[in-house]
């Protein structure tokens, strides 16, 4: 009897533990279709498109491994969003898409030499909340640019940006952050910004200016706000639909900073206002 009680346990055991690896087969078959991303048949894979494209869908997948084999071996030679590559490669995670569409890219524009090449893509990502990218949460919709050299007949990627991430501008301009949310870089005087946030949106935008902007030098140096010394001043909170809210920010800055330009972050996107400058002229050799 206690012999037969054995062997029934044992069926049951091994039963139990097939059935286990038969459902997770299923489920590994089910969804292994979903991973298949291919180019649209028009897009030759060898061509700037189909590395641009295949480089932007094994990184947002991530497979950061297989992207880089798109990228100019030199990874020194890199840029993206004008940072170069290795200072940022092992900064911002990747995470794995959980929904089941894939993404689509459409070639909306093409700059094609013997040796170099500009791509501009759309993404439709088909998600509400795409993958972070290189530190940005990916919208519904954006544009890439990307710049390629030919290497050994190879086309590898030297540059990736994207102006829905990362949009360059000057001093004075209105630039939308979000969807009908703007800010305005009105000017710079000394070591003080004056302002402008306006909320023409249908929901309360939250801004925290201490968090927000920074000065970078030319040397490459970041400076962020101390207290603020003019009125009326900015320190951040709710700004209702249809408000707009103006003021100063203050930074301590050395006497002899040469301004590169002044960022603006949040996490949807990065302004970068430019600040030109006017290269000295060499200064003549002393005679002796």
């Amino acid at each position: 009897m206690e012999e037969r009680t054995k062997y029934f346990l044992k069926i049951g055991v091994i039963s139990v533990v097939v059935f286990i690896l038969i459902f997770l087969l299923v489920k590994i078959f089910i969804k292994a279709p979903l991973e298949i991303f291919t180019l649209p048949p028009e897009i030759d894979p060898d061509s700037p498109e189909g590395v641009a494209i295949k480089y932007l869908w094994e990184e947002q997948r991530g497979k950061r491994w297989e992207a880089e084999d798109y990228l100019h071996p030199n990874f020194f030679l890199v840029r993206v969003f004008d940072q170069y590559y290795p200072d940022i490669r092992g900064k911002f995670l990747v995470s794995k898409e959980k929904e089941d569409l894939l993404p689509e890219f459409k070639v909306i524009n093409r700059q094609i030499e013997e040796n170099e090449a500009i791509i501009t893509l759309e993404e439709i990502t088909n998600r509400e909340r795409g993958n972070i990218f290189f530190g940005f949460p990916l919208p519904e919709r954006l544009n890439f640019e990307i710049m390629l050299l030919k290497l050994e007949n190879q086309w590898k990627i030297i540059k990736v940006d994207s102006p829905d991430l990362v949009f360059k501008t000057k001093v004075g301009e209105k630039v939308e952050i979000k969807k009908d949310v703007f800010v305005t870089l009105i000017k710079i005087e000394d070591s003080t910004l004056e302002i402008e946030y306006e909320n023409k949106s249908n929901e309360v935008f939250n801004y925290n200016p201490f968090d927000e902007w920074k000065i970078i030098s030319w040397d490459g140096k970041s400076y962020t706000l101390i207290q603020n010394l003019l009125k009326p001043a900015l320190s951040g909170g709710r700004l209702n639909p249809g408000n707009m809210k103006r003021g100063y920010l203050s930074f301590e800055l050395p006497k002899d900073i040469l301004i590169r330009e002044i960022v603006f972050r949040i996490p949807e996107k990065k302004i970068i206002f430019q600040i030109p400058v006017e290269i000295p002229e060499e200064i003549p050799e002393k005679k002796l």
